[in-house]
């Protein structure tokens, strides 16, 4: 009896040991896993930095370009000649395509109202567009609104844009005017009296009538 109990013994011992090792195993497996999981979320996670940097950079690049560096756009540049480079840039972004529609108006052409077009379309580059979203109370430097003035049959009959220039005019928190003809001719430019006249009853929403960028405005 004692060596049939001995026996057993052994094999209990060596069936812990197989279990013991079919666990080391699985363990073993398990932490692989996890080894490979954790590399590919940093690979992402790499990659959502990379996504990051580059839209900051995007973002440095416009804001230069309306504050007076790059396409030479800023206070200091007379306003017919201003305007002229503000056309040259949105046509250069074709921003009827790569830009953003405005918040708060239809995503494609609306019904206007005097003083602009019967059918209208306003678009907003990407320092506008994500003022917006993160309702950051005022449109920083490098925001561009451009708005289509269309007749009823949806011909193009011009094109007034809105700039964030720092120092340009305080009073109207800083933003330029612009007015062109459907060839893109200048017809009005600088501190337009009828723009900013009228686009004051918006001044709690940093002169923008559509797009809420301070939340406040809403209130």
């Amino acid at each position: 009896m004692e060596e049939n109990r001995s026996g057993w013994v052994w094999i209990v011992i060596a069936g812990v040991g197989v279990l013991g090792a079919v666990l080391l195993f699985n363990i073993s497996a398990s932490l692989q896993r996890t080894a490979t999981e954790v590399k590919a979320l940093s690979e992402q996670v790499a990659n959502l930095e990379a996504s990051i940097g580059q839209v900051r950079t995007d973002l440095e690049r416009l804001q230069a370009q309306a504050s007076g560096v790059g396409d030479g756009i800023g206070a200091q540049v007379e306003p017919q000649e201003m305007a002229a480079r503000v056309w040259r840039l949105i046509q250069s972004q074709n921003y009827a395509f790569s830009w953003h529609y405005e918040p708060g108006t239809a995503t494609d052409f609306y019904e206007g109202q005097p003083p602009h077009g019967a059918v209208l379309r306003t678009f907003t580059n990407a320092v506008a567009y994500d003022a917006v979203q993160a309702e950051v109370g005022a449109f920083p430097p490098g925001s561009v609104i451009v708005k289509e003035n269309r007749t009823a049959e949806r011909d193009l009959d011009s094109v007034t844009v809105m700039v964030k220039v720092p120092g340009f005019n305080p009073e109207a928190n800083d933003w330029f005017w612009a007015k062109y003809g459907a060839d893109g001719a200048v017809q009005a430019a600088g501190k337009v009296e009828g723009c900013i006249g009228c686009h004051s009853q918006a001044k709690d929403n940093d002169f923008v009538f559509n797009a809420t960028v301070n939340p406040q405005a809403r209130r």
